[in-house]
């Protein structure tokens, strides 16, 4: 009885495996693009920083002004802002305080359009705003926690009202507040909702604003700092 043919197992090398980001950058490439940031997602690829060229005919930032006002494409919203495709050689950024006056109630939705003025020229990178008024913002300070001394907030009765600052914005939910408790030499960081917003206070609520508040909660084990603005 004759032998068997059995094909000869091969040998293949390992398909490499793409991270979200790679892969975007790798596409970008190929089409003259470039990728200045990533911002991943529970599904990929959910936002970026792009940078195309003027080769593409994109307008260079060095002919952006701060204050001119520009037309632009929302391409995504991420937790922190959104990036607009303004034709310009980089996408522009606005921060979610920049979204409008006042308190932010939702994110853009991607593909809206819009027309922001520019905060800031930088470095390659662009920033953008739709709030109205002047142009000038604080300088960003260090990263800062600003939820490891709150202990000095648990024995302050519910009446005691404290001056602060907005210090950032949750789209929807509310903003957190930078206060110092009596006594204390360190500020710290509580969230102040909307439904304890004083009655009209949204309207006037963005990064930078003296806000005068209360503490209704404090739990220092698990870095809580409830506020209102409400009268108990």
């Amino acid at each position: 009885m004759g032998q068997v043919w059995k094909p000869r197992p091969t040998r293949h090398s390992p398909r490499r495996a793409w991270a979200p980001e790679a892969l975007a950058a790798a596409c970008l490439c190929a089409a003259g693009l470039e990728l200045l940031s990533f911002v991943g997602g529970r599904h990929g690829f959910s936002g970026g920083h792009l940078r195309r060229g003027t080769a593409l005919g994109a307008r260079p930032l060095s002919e952006l002004e701060v204050g001119d006002t520009l037309e632009g494409t929302v391409r995504a919203h991420t937790n922190f802002g959104a990036f607009v495709d303004v034709g310009a050689e980089t996408d522009g950024l606005i921060f979610n305080e920049e979204l409008g006056d006042g308190f932010p109630m939702k994110k853009l939705k991607k593909h809206s359009e819009v027309k922001p003025r520019v905060l800031k020229v930088d470095d390659g990178k662009l920033w953008l705003t739709l709030r109205t008024g002047d142009l000038d913002r604080p300088e960003p300070g260090p990263r800062w926690s600003g939820l490891d001394n709150l202990a000095a907030f648990e024995s302050l009765p519910a009446t005691e009202w404290l001056e602060g600052k907005v210090h950032s914005v949750l789209i929807g939910k509310g903003v957190f507040v930078k206060v110092q408790a009596p006594g204390s030499s360190e500020p710290s960081k509580g969230l102040l909702k909307k439904e304890d917003f004083a009655d009209g206070a949204a309207e006037g609520l963005h990064v930078g604003v003296q806000v005068r508040v209360r503490v209704i909660a404090c739990d220092p084990a698990n870095k809580r700092l409830d506020l209102s603005m409400n009268d108990p």
